[in-house]
């Protein structure tokens, strides 16, 4: 945590070292330097800044720039602070390294470290103010991250979650930020900008809710429902049918004994045996009906049912070893209907 003053302090910007920078970027770095310390309301600028710091070290004997012995250079410069540091450049980089040194506090109240900035010499010069900047007002950046879609991502900045999309934020170093967008579902979009002191950067990623997938589709239930259901109508049926077959039989023994070898009967009983007649053929046609019924709906059910467990055995379950695969093709069912003159039976058999 660097100490702060609030009266306007001298600073006396040294020479810094510089290592492949071409000597344009670094004047316009010294230029920008004066020009924002003369605009801080708390800062000015003082002469002598004619050395490097490492002049300054030999004069005073030291041998580090460590604050024991900096406190010591008030002798050598005329200013409450100074301001030193080295600019490199590798390939399209440029890396600034600065510190501000107050002589009354004893201690760094500024500084950045291995500050890039990428890209040709216009495009240094262009983005050099955002050294100056993080250098004078520290973490000052603010972004506004926007999302087209209907997503809320987590935002990364530099490594550091600030949040879910859409926001703004603010307190950011200034220069070059990494901003990533992580999706619920793992999925990553990433940007680069530049932030500036006063301004509000932006920055846009489209991102859509994740949607769940849809649950996989069991075949042996798909085929064990109907089954169910085409088996419950079977079963209903064969019911009809026995309760008609029963009928009937009892209907046939009351009409025999009303016969009783009679080879007529008189008009009191034409009545009785118009009804018995109805009765009987009625009895006759629910045993027919509910047995064909029945029928079609047990062996249709069956055939669901073999489809159901050939489905499941080679879809829901790891294979066994040395199991043989079921082919539904060959699957056989049949069916036993033994009726009765007062009872009824059924069978099934299955075959693989």
């Amino acid at each position: 945590m660097f100490a702060q003053n609030t009266k306007s302090s001298s600073v006396v910007v040294l020479k810094f070292s510089a290592s492949g920078v071409a000597q344009e970027v670094m004047d316009l770095f010294y230029l920008e330097l004066h020009e924002h310390i003369r605009a801080h309301e708390r800062m000015h600028v003082a002469a002598g800044g004619e050395v490097t710091i490492n002049d300054l070290m030999l004069m005073a004997g030291c041998e580090s720039p460590s604050p024991e012995c900096l406190v010591g250079l008030s002798d050598f410069v005329e200013g409450d602070r100074i301001v030193f540091g080295s600019v490199q450049k590798q390939g399209d980089v440029h890396s600034f390294d600065a510190q501000m040194f107050d002589f009354a506090e004893g201690g760094f109240v500024r500084e950045i470290v291995d500050f890039k900035l990428r890209g040709d010499s216009r495009q240094i010069q262009y983005e050099i103010p955002a050294v100056v900047e993080a250098l004078l007002y520290g973490d000052a950046g603010k972004l506004r991250v926007n999302i087209t879609g209907s997503g809320t991502p987590r935002i990364f900045v530099n490594g550091m979650e600030k949040g879910r999309a859409p926001l703004v934020i603010e307190d950011l170093p200034l220069g070059e930020v990494v901003v990533v967008a992580r999706g619920d579902d793992g999925s990553e979009q990433t940007e680069t900008v530049a932030l500036r002191r006063i301004q509000t950067a932006e920055v846009g990623f489209a991102f859509e809710d994740a949607v769940a997938a849809p649950p996989a589709v069991n075949k042996a239930n798909a085929y064990l429902i109907p089954a169910v259901i085409v088996t419950g109508v079977g079963v209903a049926g064969m019911v009809v049918g026995v309760l008609g077959h029963t009928q009937l039989s009892s209907l046939e023994e009351e009409a025999s004994l009303f016969v009783n070898g009679r080879s007529a009967i008189d008009g009191t009983e034409v009545t009785r045996a118009d009804d018995l007649q109805s009765s009987m053929n009625s009895a006759h046609t629910m045993r027919i009906v509910g047995y064909s019924i029945g029928a079609a709906g047990l062996v249709a059910g069956g055939v669901l049912l073999v489809k159901a467990f050939s489905s499941g055995d080679s879809g829901d379950r790891a294979p066994q070893a040395n199991a043989t695969p079921v082919d539904a093709s060959k699957s056989r069912i049949s069916w036993q209907v033994l009726p009765g003159r007062d009872s009824f039976a059924l069978g099934m058999g299955l075959s693989f």
